[in-house]
């Protein structure tokens, strides 16, 4: 079976862009909105 390099390395870039994204974008939402597994948060134990 051969694989396609080149299919596999435009997955890999979208890939990257996904990961920057989350960690640029999302994961700085985390000081703003809290962390909504802290169970000593009151609004996330409501």
């Amino acid at each position: 079976m051969q694989i396609d390099l080149d299919t596999a390395l435009a997955f890999q870039e979208q890939l990257d862009r996904i990961e920057h994204f989350v960690r640029e974008e999302v994961e700085p939402l985390d000081h703003v909105l809290g962390d909504r597994w802290d169970v000593h948060n009151p609004p996330t134990t409501a």
